[in-house]
């Protein structure tokens, strides 16, 4: 099986910054000056035919991991609603030659605490390290933006297990980050509590904290 080498030629990992603000000349500049030796961050812009892919790998993945939740055929975040995400935040991007196969988002939560969600990579592709690259490209954005902190928001059943989200939290933790709380869905869905109402199983978040060393 071929191995993902982030430094091989037909293969880099691009940063898609559609952010609307000050921060874009910055990066620019810290992006041009990164270490040859180093993924490559590149400002991009999504073709259709990616926005879409993008969009159904989203959907695929919360549809699978999250089913026990939602059921069948659920969307984690509507079409047009996602695709103004990609216009409006910050998202890294993994790219093989010009096939997209995996992104993540990133935004900042306050002055040092950023977020990292919506991580999604092509099925095909699992066990090729192309997730650990997607959050490290998210926690160096975050460290040039003053980001002392990153937190994740795992959603799981509130009682039975899921195989997957345990599967989940023990990866994150492989990569340093820890437990901190467990909190009710509303508590980090404020503007979407009307969803709980078609939960299949009452769900729960964990709170996930990495301490983002300089």
């Amino acid at each position: 099986e071929k191995r993902f080498n982030p430094f091989q030629a037909d293969l880099e990992m691009k940063m898609l910054l559609t952010q609307r603000s000050g921060l874009m000349n910055d990066l620019n500049k810290a992006i041009n000056t990164q270490d040859s030796g180093r993924v490559n961050y590149l400002s991009k812009s999504l073709s259709e035919i990616n926005k879409n892919r993008i969009f159904d790998l989203m959907v695929r993945a919360y549809a699978i991991t999250e089913e026990d939740i939602w059921g069948e055929n659920y969307v984690r975040v509507p079409r047009e609603e996602y695709f103004r995400l990609l216009e409006n935040e910050t998202f890294f991007i993994a790219l093989e030659g010009d096939q997209l196969i995996g992104s993540i988002q990133v935004y900042r939560k306050s002055d040092t605490l950023f977020g990292l969600g919506l991580l999604n990579i092509d099925f095909e592709h699992k066990g090729r390290n192309i997730g650990s690259l997607l959050v490290s490209a998210a926690e160096d954005y975050a460290r040039q933006n003053g980001g002392k902190c990153m937190q994740i928001e795992i959603l799981r059943p509130e009682i039975s297990d899921s195989a997957y989200k345990k599967w989940l939290e023990e990866w994150y933790e492989k990569l340093n980050y820890r437990f901190i709380e467990t909190v009710p869905f509303e508590a980090i869905e404020t503007e979407q509590s009307h969803k709980k109402k078609k939960m299949k199983t009452n769900a729960v978040f964990d709170i996930f904290h990495k301490t983002l060393s300089p």
